[in-house]
């Protein structure tokens, strides 16, 4: 009766027999209202899974207990989120007499999980299209974590590789290799980097990044490196087209058989 959780006991045609106070608190129902009712009858709410619902009677018939999360409509209407775990209860010769039934409030549970999930789901989103991805390294323990876009600039997948600090550098051209992990040993020390380097990835495509680190701080020790890092390969490319091109225009503008000047504006020549 003191438990925080609710707990109701059914009969074995599944009718209510008795119910705590925290049932009440849960449902909105007092006991009188729920005597001799089946609580799926009236407690569930939309949005429940028919496979699970269907396992879930399957179960009690077989006098099985079971755990699930099970959408709730309180006698005001208010739609909540239940854990149940419902249990048989046997008597000294084997026999089924009742089930018991422990019911837990997890809405707001379910609710964080979910706008955890819709956060990720934007945060993988923007960065697909943004072509960035993220990192972090856990200092003390070496552990470090990859997004959805880090693992596709790598042309890898969290099944097929699981990353670290010793295999991760070697993801790198060789030249460029003591330019990462010298940035790494200055983000160690508490300080910031960015720097351009060549990548090559998991299937042998070369590619140019830009990538940043920055350290984070508990009690003046560095603990973590959070950073990002961007494919900038067509970047670098169009830079060296138009080097290539301006060099070419400046070649033939020297070796013009004219004269030719640059001003800032036409009153230049009065």
């Amino acid at each position: 009766q003191n438990m925080s959780a609710g707990v109701c006991s059914t009969d074995l045609e599944r009718r209510i027999l008795w119910a705590n106070d925290a049932f009440s608190r849960i449902t909105g129902y007092s006991l009188d209202e729920v005597l001799g009712r089946r609580p799926l009858d009236f407690l569930l709410g939309t949005g429940a899974d028919p496979a699970m619902l269907a396992g879930l009677r399957e179960r009690l018939a077989r006098q099985e207990g079971f755990q699930c999360d099970l959408p709730l409509r309180r006698r005001d209407g208010a739609s909540r989120w239940l854990h149940m775990a419902m249990q048989p209860v046997f008597d000294e010769t084997g026999t089924c007499r009742e089930f018991v039934a422990v019911l837990h409030d997890i809405t707001e549970r379910r609710e964080a999980g979910d706008a955890l999930r819709r956060s990720t789901a934007l945060l993988e989103a923007t960065q697909s299209i943004a072509h960035v991805g993220g990192w972090s390294l856990e200092v003390a323990t070496g552990r470090l974590y990859w997004t959805a876009e880090t693992y596709r600039l790598h042309d890898t997948t969290p099944e097929e590789y699981s990353p670290d600090v010793a295999s991760a550098v070697r993801f790198y051209a060789p030249a460029s290799v003591p330019v990462i992990e010298d940035a790494v040993r200055r983000a160690i020390a508490g300080r910031e980097y960015e720097v351009e380097v060549e990548l090559v990835t998991a299937t042998g495509r070369r590619r140019w990044v830009r990538t940043s680190g920055r350290p984070v701080f508990d009690g003046g020790r560095v603990v973590q490196l959070i950073g990002a890092i961007r494919d900038v390969t067509a970047h670098r490319a169009y830079e060296a087209a138009l080097r290539d091109s301006e060099s070419r225009l400046r070649a033939m503008i020297e070796r013009a058989p004219l004269g030719i000047m640059l001003t800032t504006g036409l009153g230049d020549l009065s």
